[in-house]
């Protein structure tokens, strides 16, 4: 048994007693998908909900059944994973239709407070409009104009690391919410934008556990006081209620007021309140979605970066080696430089399969009953794709544990398409919009601070080098490596020079 929660002891017979009043009981007119062993009457397989590091679970469950897909119910829910590319492909993009809708998420939606983000929206009028901006404003031309505010969020990073490197992750964290907030609103960011964001995707992550997920099974629990002794998720709630309320609105207000006075920086929301036409409704969910998914997502890649780079030097240094025969010692990298350094690229596409830093997506909901494999797929079933199982499919990707940038090129040193990383921005109609701002700020940043930066491992006070080998990973939405120490310093006296050098650069971006 894999209860960690005292609350479900304690719901469990009530939802026994409501399950079987209502007569919820409806026998499948097909064979399910493999089903995990343990399955009890009644009540599935409740008391087997993983409540941390579900992916893990999900692939051992995978392993057990000897099946890329497979389907555990809790009560009369049913819960089907995909563990493969195959199957997520050919249901999420060849069946987009009706696998694009969410789950109703009621914890989510009405005890935290999240019904405003585009990614958890319900498949519909309201979803559809939200998206249409967001791929309008966020489309990889359009981005572009913002490479100057990536830039200098970035130099300030690699000062930041020169100044004091033992903060890489906080440095990361800043550079990450700078280039959000100044992308999405024209603002600098302050404790109370980063402590806002942080706390929301927190929530976020509770909003989307097991125990979140039994309100949606049994809408009653909506009614439960917070006070309600064993089952607390009210309680839990709402220590991140608040920064979820206030996530989509304190900085759209700040625009708001700084283009009444005339003193707007060129933003995204500048513009689309600038463009008239939008309800305040949809600028609020396409900008505040920006924010919340755009911050932590970068902090953890980078943060896996140099995780990466200690416990594999020789990527470091072929990487780095690609970076001064194309950019030389005089200058920092730009974006200009991509398109000559393919195994920068294949390093970056490999950071995100190597640790996925959100494994589990989000859920999908299935519109109607459906059929795949000879398996039926009940209706309003939740259809979760395992990405940490499929960036980690041994047949796509040989020995997946190793860090190897090599697997995304040919031996002439040119990309293919042979196997691709891009699924950890999501499938078919529920595509991160966001993808591109979120690709070309890891990539400037992984370049400048390998052109500027060696990264080695740490050593301990009698001067032991502290081995990185066993470093684990937090659960939630999204997933970070547990601390860890490295040692962060300039490569030369030229290198810190070119970082100094950005102390007095300005962002110049003309308005529109």
């Amino acid at each position: 048994m894999e209860v960690s929660n005292p609350g479900l002891l304690i719901a469990i017979p009530l939802i026994a007693l409501a399950y079987v009043t209502l007569n919820r009981w409806n026998r499948s007119p097909g064979p399910l998908p493999p089903i995990p062993a343990g399955k009890l009457p009644i009540l599935g397989h409740l008391l087997q909900m993983p409540q941390s590091h579900e992916w893990l679970k999900y692939l051992e469950w995978s392993d057990q059944t000897g099946s890329d897909i497979l389907c555990y119910q809790v009560l009369n829910s049913h819960v089907i994973v995909l563990n493969s590319f195959k199957a997520v492909s050919e249901l999420f993009e060849g069946r987009t239709s009706i696998y694009s809708n969410r789950p109703t998420l009621l914890a989510l939606r009405h005890i935290l407070g999240f019904h405003w983000v585009l990614g958890l929206m319900p498949y519909g009028k309201q979803f559809l409009e939200v998206r249409k901006a967001s791929n309008h404003y966020l489309h990889n031309a359009s981005i572009k104009k913002y490479r100057p505010i990536q830039t200098v969020a970035i130099h300030s990073m690699l000062r930041g690391l020169h100044r004091e490197p033992e903060k890489f992750v906080e440095h990361a964290r800043h550079m990450a919410g700078r280039i959000i907030l100044n992308v999405t609103y024209g603002i600098e960011p302050n404790p109370t934008y980063i402590r806002t964001v942080y706390h929301s995707v927190l929530g976020l992550g509770l909003g989307l556990s097991p125990r979140a997920l039994l309100h949606d099974m049994f809408p009653f629990l909506l009614k439960l006081p917070e006070w309600f002794p064993l089952f607390r998720f009210k309680a839990d709630a709402k220590k991140f209620s608040p920064y979820v309320a206030a996530l989509p609105d304190l900085p759209l207000d700040e625009t708001r007021k700084a283009m009444a006075e005339g003193t707007a920086r060129p933003s995204m929301a500048a513009s689309m309140l600038a463009d008239g036409g939008l309800p305040d409704s949809i600028i609020r969910s396409v900008t505040g979605s920006l924010y919340l998914a755009g911050t932590e997502t970068t902090v953890a890649t980078i943060t896996n970066f140099f995780l990466a780079m200690l416990k594999y030097p020789d990527v470091q240094h072929k990487a780095r080696s690609e970076i001064d025969s194309v950019v030389g010692p005089n200058r920092l990298p730009d974006f200009r430089d991509e398109p000559n350094l393919p195994y920068l690229s294949a390093l970056i596409k490999e950071l995100y399969r190597w640790r996925v830093v959100t494994p589990l997506g989000t859920p999908h909901s299935l519109i109607v009953d459906d059929v795949y494999r000879g398996y039926h797929f009940p209706k309003d079933s939740i259809v979760i794709s395992n990405l940490h199982a499929i960036m980690h499919d041994p047949v796509a990707f040989p020995e997946p544990n190793v860090f190897r940038p090599e697997r995304y090129l040919e031996d002439a040193g040119k990309p293919t398409s042979t196997r691709s990383s891009d699924g950890v921005f999501g499938y078919g109609g529920r595509v991160c919009p966001g993808r591109y701002l979120t690709k070309s700020n890891t990539w400037l940043a992984v370049a400048s601070i390998l052109a500027t930066f060696d990264i080695e491992k740490a050593t301990d006070e009698d001067g032991c080098v502290i081995e990185p080998d066993d470093v684990g990973a937090t659960s939630g939405v999204v997933s970070f490596p547990l601390p860890f120490k490295c040692k962060i310093t300039p490569r030369s006296e030229a290198a810190a020079a070119l970082i100094a050098g950005t102390a007095d650069e300005e962002v110049v971006i003309p308005l529109p």
